[in-house]
């Protein structure tokens, strides 16, 4: 019995741990980020895990009762806000990695620049591949050729391939992106390594990081999109506030 109670102590001694270092993560920025306040972390960890859920609560209505269906037609508000998002994020980074290469003071943080400016590439490339290139929005023909190969018949690069295959490459790149979030949060916490420190997400979006994995295998991929955008809305605008070290009064 005097073992059991012992096994329990440790137990508890050990959440009580997770959950001081969980709030505080929540409630401060991370080592040698401090001095670059880059908004509540539990406002992020609030607002992003609402906006998740309101999307998810919609898909089920549409799902079940077949209400809400609006917010997810074909280049409805879903679609747009998941594009616009994805630029908005791509001009944040692009415009942090600037400021890091020019604030850059050693190898770590000429490295995390140049992170910055290759993920301000691709979620650019993602957010044009979401409106076919300007398709969607110039209403332009697709050539011959091109359409035949597409499934969609439209401009865009991923849809080249089969439905089936853009749906299981789409698991494998949110369980990926998914774990990914985690390793480096987890390394983060170590505050070892000033390139990870640079490039790890902040514990506050590992809710937004699960709700994209959810979203791609129980709703539906378009939901999973606007939710990396969403992601990235937030991942973007802490990098470009730190990139510039923005300040705001403690």
């Amino acid at each position: 019995m005097r073992t059991d109670y012992a096994r329990l102590a440790r137990l508890a001694a050990s959440l009580g741990v997770g959950t001081r270092w969980i709030w505080h993560e929540l409630t401060h920025d991370r080592g040698q980020t401090a001095h670059w306040r880059t908004g509540s972390p539990l406002r992020v960890l609030l607002s992003s895990s609402f906006l998740a859920l309101s999307v998810i609560v919609a898909a089920a209505l549409y799902g079940y009762f077949g209400k809400a269906g609006w917010l997810f037609q074909k280049e409805g508000p879903l679609e747009q806000f998941t594009f616009l998002a994805e630029l908005v994020a791509a001009a944040l980074m692009a415009a942090g990695a600037r400021c890091a290469w020019v604030r850059r003071t050693d190898g770590a943080s000429a490295l995390a620049a140049i992170a910055y400016a290759v993920l301000a590439v691709l979620l650019f490339v993602v957010g044009m591949e979401e409106i076919s290139w300007g398709q969607q929005l110039f209403h332009f023909a697709t050539p011959y050729g091109w359409a035949e190969r597409n499934y969609q018949h439209e401009t865009s690069l991923h849809n080249l391939l089969d439905r089936e295959a853009v749906d299981a490459l789409g698991q494998y790149v949110t369980y990926s992106f998914l774990a990914g979030v985690i390793t480096l949060t987890a390394l983060s916490a170590a505050r070892r390594n000033a390139f990870i420190l640079a490039v790890a997400p902040h514990p506050s979006l590992i809710p937004l990081a699960c709700a994209i994995a959810l979203a791609s295998v129980k709703i539906h991929g378009e939901v999973a999109e606007a939710f990396v955008a969403l992601y990235f809305l937030f991942y973007s605008y802490r990098v470009y506030r730190m990139s510039t070290g923005g300040q705001r009064p403690r």
